[in-house]
């Protein structure tokens, strides 16, 4: 049985800091997110373009209005 003083690792584990430095690898972490954000694009141009608006405006200059004398409008 081997003892625990002999065992090594044949090889240092490399850091993950360092890994995440690497030139190569931030060049292709930007093509994926270049790639997603382009799916995203592609996907909102599947949707419609909504737009909804609604505007309640009453005028105060003492006079008591109801709700059928408020200007309303819809959009």
């Amino acid at each position: 049985m081997p003892q625990a003083a002999s065992i090594q690792a044949a090889q240092p584990i490399p850091d993950s800091a360092l890994l995440a430095g690497h030139p190569a690898l931030q060049w292709q972490r930007q093509l994926e997110e270049a790639a997603g954000a382009a799916v995203k694009v592609e996907q909102s141009r599947l949707l419609p373009d909504l737009t909804a608006g609604y505007n309640n405006l009453s005028i105060r200059d003492g006079v008591k209005y109801g709700r059928t004398d408020r200007f309303q409008s819809f959009r």
